[in-house]
C-alpha cells in the first residue's frame, strides 16, 4: 500500500472510487463552504491537490485533498477533507512530510471535525486553535 499524488488530468477517473466518501465529508462539515463541483474544478485546475492510498491490488481505500498556501513564514500544506483510510498508519503522514520538504513547507495544518481530534493527536498533531461560524 502506497499513497500517491493523482495529477489533475486522472481526477475524475480517481473520483468515482473517492466521490461517495468525499460526499459523506461535504454532508458532514465542510458542505457549507464548498461542494463537490467546486472541489472537483478546483482538483481539475490544480489549485487543490488530491493525494490517494493505493492497495496492493490496485484500489484506492483513502483520500487527502490539499492545497499549498504562501504565508509570510513560507508555504503551508492545508488539508482540507479526507475520506475512508488514511490515519494511523503512518504513511499518510510520511507522504505528507516527504512532500512538504520537497516543496519548503514549514507546516501541515487541518480544519477537522471533533471526532478527529484524538487520531490526529496520535500522530504527532497539536490543536492550536478552534474554529467557530455563525449562520447569518
Amino acid at each position: 500500500m502506497q499513497w500517491q499524488y493523482v495529477e489533475p488530468d486522472e481526477v475524475l477517473k480517481a473520483w468515482q472510487e473517492i466521490g461517495p466518501g468525499i460526499r459523506r465529508g461535504l454532508d458532514r462539515g465542510c458542505g457549507d463552504s464548498l461542494d463537490e463541483e467546486m472541489v472537483v474544478g478546483r482538483l481539475l485546475g490544480g489549485s487543490f491537490q488530491l493525494w490517494v492510498r493505493v492497495e496492493e491490488d490496485g484500489k484506492i481505500s483513502g483520500s487527502i485533498i490539499l492545497y499549498v498556501v504562501q504565508r509570510e513564514k513560507g508555504k503551508a500544506i492545508e488539508v482540507i477533507m479526507t475520506s475512508g483510510k488514511w490515519w494511523n498508519d503512518g504513511l499518510a503522514m510520511a507522504a505528507l512530510k516527504d512532500y512538504a520538504a520537497q516543496i519548503g513547507a514549514y507546516t501541515i495544518e487541518a480544519i477537522i471535525r471533533n471526532g478527529l481530534v484524538s487520531r490526529l493527536k496520535s500522530e504527532g498533531w497539536r490543536q492550536k486553535a478552534v474554529v467557530m461560524d455563525v449562520e447569518i
